[in-house]
């Protein structure tokens, strides 16, 4: 068995320990942010529609591209629910 250099062996550590402090720092500064109250300010970059509409209330259906409709509709292909087209919502109620 090769004998290990203890000095080259404390440097590689100390380089993993080095990158993992890269990744874990900004998660544990922003958990110290967050517990000490401060909050970024947000700035919304849009208008709000109003009146707000509930689908549900309106009885407005949401329809997948294939006219399958998406709650709790059962798919006919054997693809998980993530991989399927995005829902396409009617213009006109």
């Amino acid at each position: 068995m090769n004998s290990v250099d203890p000095k080259a062996l404390r440097k590689s550590r100390l380089f993993l320990l080095l990158i993992a402090l890269v990744f874990a720092a900004p998660m544990i500064v922003a958990g110290l942010l967050s517990w000490s109250g401060w909050q970024p300010g947000v700035k919304g970059h849009g208008e709000a529609i109003l009146p707000q509409r509930n689908f549900v209330d309106q009885k407005l259906r949401v329809q997948l591209p294939t006219a399958r409709t998406m709650p709790g509709a059962r798919p006919r292909h054997s693809s998980p629910w993530w991989r399927w087209p995005d829902p396409a919502v009617p213009a006109a109620a």
